[in-house]
């Protein structure tokens, strides 16, 4: 018989990798007849986070299938963060209850060792924490489905109101195949107003409740490959901010900053000024028109007394409701929902027109927030037709409004539109055929309709803060945070100095933040993200520049971004595994882009299809969440390793310059390395091939013969 196949977990002082509760298989069978390493399927993953002040209760439901067609005995292994207390652990196997058994980190350690010593396989397995729960199985029939639940809570301690809460989600090379289907829940509540909600790893946005934060993250065919990671912060004060660093070598490093107003200003929002520009043109007829009527009507409900407020509507012509801004009183209002259901959808698209119109009444001296909400389902086709004249002509009138722009279907100019929403210091969003139309307009209105403060200004004091994204602060809403990634140059304790519009007031706040050592590369990851969409963003704007490609290669590279320059990477030498790497939706938007006379030059899509998905692409690139490599694309000790021919490969690593020194796995020269670097088990871990620059110097990491 041969070795056992064994999944071991090693704590390392150096520092965390969390790895998921798994399945793994125990023993192999006797004769070689399946493939090298065996896996079972994670099909259902669901948690459920309950944190109440600092009190964080986490329960796991896990269901496990054997895809095989030969019986497996299998083990359970899952970590636990330090100071956490399991509370309840269930596997219900022929149906009967398995009892797990503590396991050392310091045995585990050992058993590790000893493993690679004696030539078993063995996987290494990091871990936060003190302990592994271990539970035996039994033997998995071909097909048959094993349910876990494990629950444990544990103490979060704020670092100056800063929580962190973190979930082991990194299980992608323990499941056969992807998952199936994936959800985290996370309720937040403390006496303390909960503000500052952010998540390092994930997209995700929160919303409120009348006594709770929700946190919601869902994921159909998920491998995932990263931990979830959340911070949130409780605050007292009308206004908070809290700051993530990852500390560089060379004093400085990058952060994170977050600024929240508290849910409910005590003032109250500022009066502003909004128009609604809407197209009714020919192929808004339908079920678009009558969603956008409901949603129109909706956003009109939730207006301010103190608002002033106009309705446009366009086609071949334009035309308002009022002729100019109008009190948001009962009257008004009661006019403005009885035209709105009146309307229908008739002849072409006057883009140009509407946008003037809108902008013009919204160019007045006053200190209110000025918005424009203007929502096409198609491009120019009567009036001004031409990209640079429209953006000319909106350029020509310097409003200081903002315009919020949605952008229906395909049948869009989406690089006219990208434009207009950046002079005007807004946003695009983009509505795809069959979405629920009406849903994405009311519920990003939400976000918009109350302005706290608008034209910020931050002052880092002594942080040396450069290279921010977004360049320019958005305004901040109710209910809303703001997330600012940059690179500060002093470490230490600086005075952050905000200054805001009012409706009129200059506001001044000063923050005391720590631009500390910590150590959170997620925080190097989102700026690199954030300003490589800044960069390809430019790039499709204004075209082709060597230095700003250069700039995307360079980042890409080091950090695993999928770009129009850099996305492929090809898995392994066997036929089904080369691919693109990446979210396939991004693959496809950006590749297209890059196809042709090139990315800036013409050959990227301006419309259809292809031109709303790079838009979207772009737009998670700048939020600091898009371009995520898959399969092919893991990170580790802060970049991006690339499974090249079946080698993990350094993203540092140059081929041209250096000659890697060969290091058998479990040597003598293999735990010498591991004892001089500690960090390079992350590394390490990514599998039994490895390509690692450790201190200038690259090492080759193989199996022994």
């Amino acid at each position: 018989m041969r070795n056992p196949a064994i999944i071991l977990p090693i704590l390392l002082t150096c520092g965390a990798v969390l790895a998921d509760g798994v399945v793994v298989p125990y023993y192999y069978f006797e004769e070689p007849q399946g493939p090298p390493e065996i896996r079972v399927t994670i099909d259902v993953h669901r948690v459920t986070v309950d944190i109440d002040g600092g009190l964080a209760v986490t329960e796991v439901y896990e269901e496990f299938v054997n895809r095989y067609d030969y019986s497996i005995e299998a083990v359970y292994l899952f970590p636990v963060p330090e100071n956490a207390a399991v509370d309840r652990f269930s596997v219900v196997v022929d149906g009967r209850e398995v009892t797990a058994e503590a396991l050392p980190a310091e045995e585990a350690a050992e058993l590790y060792t000893t493993a690679l010593r004696e030539g078993g396989r063995a996987s290494l397995l990091e871990f936060m924490g003190r302990g592994a729960f271990r539970a035996s199985l039994g033997v998995l029939e071909p097909g048959e489905r094993l349910p876990v639940t494990i629950s444990y809570s544990e103490l979060l301690e704020p670092a100056d109101g800063l929580y962190h809460y973190s979930y082991p989600l990194d299980i992608e090379a323990f499941t056969y195949d992807p998952v199936t289907a994936l959800s985290i829940d996370v309720e937040l509540r403390s006496e303390q107003p909960v503000l500052n909600v952010y998540s390092t790893s994930h997209a995700v946005e929160p919303r409120r409740t009348n006594d709770a934060v929700i946190v919601e993250y869902r994921e159909q065919g998920a491998r995932p490959d990263s931990d979830f990671e959340l911070y949130y912060k409780t605050s007292t004060d009308e206004l908070a901010a809290s700051l993530l660093t990852d500390a560089a070598e060379d004093g400085g490093g990058g952060f994170l900053l977050v600024l929240t107003p508290q849910p409910e200003p005590r003032d109250g929002t500022l009066p502003k000024d909004i128009v609604f520009c809407f197209d009714i043109s020919g192929s808004m007829r339908g079920e678009k028109l009558d969603q956008a009527r409901s949603a129109l009507q909706y956003c009109l409900e939730r207006l301010d007394p103190r608002d002033r407020f106009e309705v446009i509507v366009f086609s071949t012509e334009v035309r308002g409701l009022f002729d100019g801004l109008v009190a948001a009183d009962e009257d008004n209002l009661d006019r403005a929902v009885e035209f709105v259901g009146g309307l229908e959808a008739e002849a072409r698209t006057n883009l140009d027109g509407a946008l003037r119109a809108g902008l013009k009444l919204l160019d007045n001296d006053n200190e209110r927030p000025r918005s424009l909400v203007f929502l096409t389902d198609g491009k120019p086709t009567v009036g001004v037709r031409d990209d640079v004249s429209i953006v000319d002509n909106v350029l020509e009138l310097d409003s200081a409004s903002r315009a919020y722009i949605f952008g229906v279907g395909h049948d869009l100019n989406a690089v006219l539109l990208d434009h207009l929403a950046r002079v005007q210091r807004g946003t695009v969003v983009y509505i795809e055929p069959g979405e629920d139309l009406q849903a994405a307009i009311t519920g990003f209105y939400e976000k918009i309709h109350g302005p706290v403060l608008t034209d910020l200004e931050l002052d880092f004091g002594g942080a040396g803060a450069y290279d921010l994204y977004p360049p320019t602060p958005p305004d901040l809403f109710a209910g809303e945070q703001l997330t600012l990634a940059g690179r500060f140059a002093e470490p230490g304790v600086h005075t952050l100095t905000l200054t805001g519009n009012s409706g009129g007031e200059i506001v001044r706040r000063d923050f005391a933040l720590d631009f500390g050592q910590q150590n959170n590369d997620a925080v190097e990851l989102i700026w690199a993200r954030r300003k490589v969409g800044f960069l390809l963003e430019q790039i499709r704007l204004e075209g082709e520049d060597e230095s700003l490609v250069e700039q995307v290669e360079e980042l890409a590279l080091r950090y695993g971004i999928v770009t129009p320059y850099t996305s492929l990477a090809w898995a392994d030498a066997e036929p089904e595994a080369g691919y693109a790497v990446g979210d396939p939706a991004v693959n496809y938007a950006l590749h297209e882009a890059a196809d042709g006379a090139g990315f800036g030059t013409g050959g990227a899509p301006r419309e259809g299809a292809g031109a709303v998905a790079e838009s979207k692409a772009i737009d998670e690139l700048q939020a600091g969440v898009g371009g995520r490599g898959s399969v092919g694309v893991r990170r580790a000790l802060g970049r991006a390793f690339y499974l090249l021919d079946g080698v993990w490969t350094d993203g540092e690593y140059d081929e041209e310059t250096m000659t890697p020194e060969e290091i058998i796995q479990a040597s003598d020269e293999f735990f010498e390395l591991l004892e001089e670097h500690p960090e390079a088990a992350e590394a390490l871990a990514l599998g039994e091939r490895v390509i690692v620059v450790l201190d200038g110097v690259a090492y080759a990491v193989v199996p022994a013969e």
